[in-house]
């Protein structure tokens, strides 16, 4: 059996994808957090920048590496040189000590475009206009990467995803900030649906169930070299309408707040879409198309963080 190694293995997509591909793939998880032991899975608990942690992993000899533990937005704010010494450095460090391995995959983000929604049309050749210290560290690996797929002749998949969704596998992973769990967490909580902001900003997402399936296709596939993707499906809405949608699966309507104290009248909110077009047709070449639909996410996630509460 194969070896794959998922760096974050504890958080939001590294558990998803861990639990999803458990018996295909020998599985070494490593994280800062422990975590439920699954068959066919051996976890290394600690930080990427600790060397005993990094001859551990080189012990188990991966043969595929997904790495998806980055600081995230919030923390890579605080200080610039902790972000490139947790985001960029550990990951050129064990890359460069694993000696047969086959494939990266790695998470970048959409930020890497800037402010993306001022663009008309994205795809994969639009030029990268990082904000912050987040988009910029993503940024510099997908450098790193291209660079060492060269040099190393290694196949690459860089995955730039926009926002995903859903009910995490490991229910401890820090994932309750994501904007469409937040506010179906809050309604389900206080019957409220609570928008910190005016609620115009647009936002592509798509299911984390949908993300762990297209990794599941890039490994399948025999790549080579340095290869980006553009993971989004076709739910590009604004906050205020994602109020609107969750409110549509609800049968007692919740109360909506805007920026915690204005409310909202949701009979009044009319659907708008967005003008931005994200191309697909480098993830469509691989025969991979959203499964979930953003109305049936939503109510799936309702439903499931309703279940949780009984």
């Amino acid at each position: 059996m194969k070896k794959l190694c998922i760096i974050g293995a504890s958080g939001y997509i590294g558990s998803t994808i861990s639990t999803k591909l458990n018996n295909k793939f020998k599985i070494i998880n490593c994280s800062r957090k422990k975590i439920k032991k699954l068959n066919n899975s051996v976890h290394i608990k600690g930080d990427l920048k600790s060397e005993l942690v990094i001859k551990k992993i080189v012990k188990f000899d991966p043969n595929y590496l997904i790495c998806c533990a980055t600081f995230n937005h919030f923390d890579s704010e605080k200080n610039l040189i902790s972000t490139l010494d947790n985001n960029n450095k550990s990951l050129a460090n064990i890359i460069l000590k694993l000696k047969n391995l086959k494939k990266i995959i790695y998470f970048s983000s959409f930020q890497v475009y800037g402010n993306y929604l001022k663009h008309k049309f994205i795809d994969e050749n639009t030029a990268r206009n990082p904000k912050n210290n987040y988009s910029f560290s993503h940024l510099l690996n997908e450098e790193l990467l291209s660079y060492l797929s060269k040099k190393e002749n290694l196949s690459v998949d860089v995955i730039r995803l926009t926002n995903a969704y859903g009910f995490p596998y490991n229910k401890k992973s820090n994932c309750w900030w994501l904007v469409i769990n937040d506010l179906c967490k809050k309604y389900v909580k206080t019957n409220k649906i609570v928008i910190n902001s005016d609620g115009s900003a647009f936002r592509n997402f798509i299911h984390i169930d949908d993300v762990s399936r297209f990794v599941n296709i890039l490994l399948k596939r025999n790549s080579k070299g340095f290869n980006l993707y553009n993971l989004s499906s076709n739910d590009t809405v604004s906050i205020i309408n994602l109020a609107k949608l969750i409110s549509n699966n609800i049968k007692d309507k919740p109360r909506i707040f805007v920026n915690k104290n204005k409310k909202i009248d949701i009979s009044k909110i009319k659907i708008k879409k967005s003008n931005l077009k994200i191309s697909k047709d480098k993830i469509k070449e691989l025969n991979f198309f959203p499964k979930i639909k953003l109305n049936d996410g939503i109510k799936k996630l309702i439903n499931q963080l309703k279940n949780e509460r009984k």
